[in-house]
């Protein structure tokens, strides 16, 4: 693919205008490395070996074909230039901050959240396919271009397909590690913090509401209630739900 343009005025904000296309195009691939590296194992494989690990260990530790190693190698390259590892020296490769977040830990040792299930369901065929549709989506009356894609919407989906249930509840579930106290802002009575401090004992549930609403609530044992306006001051938590807001 060979960039071209006529000399003369004009010419290199051309050629740096399809190198910007060219961009834009391949940046799927971005994505795609990505999901493969989450699927080979490969951030796992560096953080057991660590801090660092040459090409030939890596492909020793994941238990590769030799015959791929030079693909491997090209797989790394990009994905160091994006940040996900780090290269120092010869082939040398360790973890970044972004890739720390791609490493499974045991329940007694998390530190930080692995988000591997998010990606992998964020970039799932099922999902991914959707985005082919939107120019269909555009022209037509469906909801929404995963509904044109797929002929049903995503929560029907999750019950058609065992293993993009399995997926999507995982990639949603490694969103919300390591949460142990949530705000409801405006939330009422608190039926929604209650469920949820139900369903999850161990997320400090509180609900943050105008005085007046406050007032009228007689069992507050369950959660925490806070009188306030959301627009001067909410109070600090791990997660923040914001339901209903108009």
């Amino acid at each position: 693919m060979e960039l071209t343009a006529e000399c003369g005025e004009g010419s290199d904000e051309l050629l740096q205008s399809q190198t910007l296309l060219w961009s834009r195009i391949f940046s799927y691939i971005d994505s795609m490395a990505l999901k493969c590296a989450v699927e080979l194992g490969i951030p796992n494989a560096i953080h057991s070996h660590g801090p660092h690990i040459t090409l030939a260990e890596l492909m020793s530790s994941l238990s590769l074909s030799p015959t791929k190693t030079p693909h491997m190698r090209r797989l790394m390259r990009m994905l160091t230039h994006s940040r996900i590892f780090a290269c120092s020296g010869e082939e040398v490769y360790s973890l970044t901050p972004l890739s720390e977040l791609l490493v499974e830990r045991d329940n007694k040792n998390r530190g930080t959240s692995c988000l591997n299930g998010y990606v992998l369901t964020v970039l799932h065929p099922v999902v991914v396919n959707s985005f082919q549709s939107m120019s269909d989506w555009f022209r037509g009356n469906e909801d929404t271009p995963f509904s044109v894609a797929h002929g049903c919407g995503l929560w029907d989906m999750t019950d058609r397909d065992p293993e993009f249930n399995r997926v999507f509840n995982e990639g949603m579930a490694s969103d919300a590690q390591n949460i142990e106290s949530l705000m409801d802002v405006g939330g009422g009575t608190g039926s929604v913090a209650i469920a949820i401090s139900k369903a999850f004992p161990e997320v400090k549930c509180s609900v943050l509401e105008l005085q007046q609403v406050v007032d009228t609530i007689h069992n507050k044992g369950e959660i925490d209630f806070i009188s306030g306006d959301m627009f001067e001051y909410i109070p600090p938590a791990n997660a923040i739900l914001l339901k209903v807001i108009h």
